[in-house]
């Protein structure tokens, strides 16, 4: 059981003297809580602290002197100054489970915390002195930073404050710089508004760890606090600049996620480019190409109109006409298809067109590589139904040669009428 609240009970009830050397006495009238502090104090082990003098009554008066402990079972600080200064596990973090600040008269034990809550809780000390908060907030961030840094703490030894190293990497010819930070508490730091903590929280939840895009906003926020912190070039009150600093700290990693961000959307934008490159620009030369085999029937038409030169017999001359006509049909069909197809694609492009266009700056690589990207494929397009166009028109071109071949081989009689008048009138 702590017995820790028992002293301070004493020290309240004997109206908080003054603490001399680690000890305080008493001398005065001995009220029943007075006698209360005292019978459970008599109880206490010795690691809780002793009556140096025991208590002495006469006629209801008392004197004592009580001894304080000096350990982890309860420290006793005169001050908020005092308490930074004595107190070794601040400076890595770390607030004691049981103390007491005499000039704040607060009280904190581990026992007085409910059973889902640590004193690790920001929630617990919400009611407390604004010191106790700022010391509290002070030692959360140093247990944050040091799971933030990639090394840690490098020193673990009791009375040492935390040894933090983040790395500003190299750029514009600039060698990569060293930041370390040592985690020293000053009494000053409390006038300095309390760190808001709820980014760094979230990112170094255990929830989030091990997810990509987590890691890389880690990164970020470590370059944001080597950038800062570098700014200071002493390693001992860098932890001073960078709490002062605060705000900076998170408004530079704001800016640089921003960055990421839109540097993230502009390789994703540049993907969808590239893929609707692929996609349309691919799917007008396919619809060519895939095509291309129904109309070869055009010169197998051509071919057979040497047939009919050679051919005496009108039938036969008629019936390969008429074949010449069917390809004509298909291949005039397949055109007309291939057009429809091509106007659907030409459609679906100008609304990715115009999404993309949407999302990117009127300047730039991106609206560059849309303007090319849109070049490329009204190049193909034009191309393709220019194609399209040519293979419609050929593909009549057999059946009519062929019908004029017929008619001059096997000139009807209204024909010849109408060549001896033209013959008559040129005067032949």
């Amino acid at each position: 059981m702590n017995g820790f609240p028992s002293v301070i009970e004493l020290y309240r009830a004997a109206e908080r003297p003054e603490v001399i050397d680690n000890r305080f006495s008493y001398e005065g009238d001995g009220s029943d809580r007075l006698r209360g502090a005292l019978a459970s104090c008599e109880q206490l082990d010795a690691r809780f602290g002793r009556f140096e003098d025991d208590p002495h009554w006469v006629n209801g008066h008392v004197d004592f002197s009580w001894a304080l402990g000096s350990n982890d079972f309860g420290a006793f600080y005169l001050s908020v100054e005092d308490f930074i200064r004595r107190c070794e596990s601040l400076h890595r973090g770390v607030v004691p489970d049981n103390f007491y600040v005499a000039s704040l008269d607060y009280l904190f034990t581990a026992q007085s915390l409910s059973d889902d809550s640590t004193s690790d809780d920001p929630d617990h000390f919400l009611h407390s002195p604004s010191e106790i908060q700022k010391i509290h907030s002070l030692c959360r961030l140093i247990r944050l930073l040091g799971n933030l840094s990639l090394a840690g703490s490098l020193v673990a030894e009791a009375g040492r404050a935390s040894h933090l190293v983040f790395v500003k990497p190299a750029s514009a010819g600039v060698a990569p710089t060293t930041v370390e930070i040592v985690t020293w508490i000053e009494p000053s730091m409390l006038s300095y508004n309390a760190p808001n903590l709820k980014v760094l929280t979230d990112l170094l939840g255990k929830g989030e760890s091990g997810r990509v895009r987590n890691e890389e906003y880690r990164a970020v926020f470590r370059l944001a606090i080597a950038t800062i912190g570098a700014e200071e070039g002493a390693a001992s009150s860098r932890f001073a600049w960078l709490v002062q600093k605060w705000d900076r700290v998170l408004a530079r990693f704001s800016y640089d996620v921003e960055c990421l961000v839109d540097r993230l959307s502009f390789e994703g934008l540049k993907r969808e480019i590239l893929d609707a490159e692929l996609t349309f620009v691919g799917r007008v030369s396919t619809s060519v190409v895939d095509n291309a085999t129904k109309f070869l029937g055009i010169p197998l038409s051509l071919v057979a109109l040497a047939a009919v030169l050679s051919s005496d017999s009108i039938s036969s001359d008629v019936v390969v006409c008429l074949g010449a006509l069917l390809v004509s049909l298909v291949v005039g069909g397949v055109a007309r298809a291939v057009g429809y197809q091509l106007d659907s694609t030409a459609s679906a492009f100008d609304g990715v067109l115009q999404s993309l266009r949407m999302r990117a700056n009127e300047v730039g690589e991106v609206a560059g590589t849309i303007k090319q990207l849109e070049t490329t494929f009204l190049d193909r397009l034009t191309f393709a139904r220019r194609a399209v166009a040519t293979f419609h028109v050929l593909a009549w071109i057999p059946p009519c040669i062929g019908t004029a071949l017929i008619a001059w081989k096997f000139p009807p009689g209204w024909f010849g009428s109408v060549g001896a008048v033209l013959a008559q009138w040129l005067g032949y």
